[in-house]
């Protein structure tokens, strides 16, 4: 599966939970309810960190990813774009 598909299902997901609709959800980060919607079902692979950043964010929400060592530990998305440009 496409990391934009897994990260709409999630969106979705959170946002179902939240007991939170599209529409609630567009006018609080200010992504059409249409794309949001296009989002949530994985039909945009070029969403913007920045897009997905604004949705989590306006759900109570942060950006962050996982990296594995020799234990999974999360990183701040800052931190991780951050070494990534050191390399």
């Amino acid at each position: 599966m496409e990391a934009y598909v897994s990260i709409g299902l999630e969106i979705q997901r959170i946002r179902k939970k939240e007991g939170i609709s599209q529409e609630e959800l567009s006018c609080l980060c200010g992504v059409e309810r249409a794309q949001l919607s296009r989002i949530e079902r994985g039909l945009v692979p070029g969403v913007t960190l920045l897009t997905i950043e604004k949705i989590l964010n306006s759900l109570g929400r942060e950006l962050t990813t996982k990296e594995k060592e020799t234990k999974e530990k999360e990183v701040s998305f800052d931190t991780y774009i951050s070494d990534i440009m050191k390399k």
